[in-house]
């Protein structure tokens, strides 16, 4: 499992309420994966600088191709606000996951 020290200290992560990570991921995902055809696709996403990069990697939501592989999500057209949501799911059960490893 790929955890956030490995790229970024846990101790960042844990800065600010879990409600302004849960609103950074959906903008995250609403900017960078939602639309049918992503600026940059498969390279959006940063490999560290905010904890919610690290789970999109870990979770395999960090590009279309991740989600299509991973999640069966199809490329080529805009995500439902559901599967935006979904995705923000996975990237906070991930982080609450690896603080919790923290203890």
């Amino acid at each position: 499992m790929l955890h956030a020290e490995h790229q970024v200290p846990r101790l960042r992560a844990r800065q600010g309420p879990c409600d302004d990570r849960r609103t950074r991921a959906a903008d995250f995902i609403a900017k960078r994966l939602a639309p049918a055809n992503p600026a940059k696709d498969g390279k959006q996403t940063p490999m560290h600088g905010h904890p919610v990069f690290v789970a999109q990697h870990a979770t395999a939501t960090c590009c279309r191709g991740c989600l299509l592989k991973w999640h069966g999500i199809d490329k080529g057209r805009p995500l439902s606000d559901d599967e935006q949501a979904y995705a923000v799911r996975v990237i906070m059960a991930w982080v609450d996951k690896d603080m919790e490893n923290d203890r």
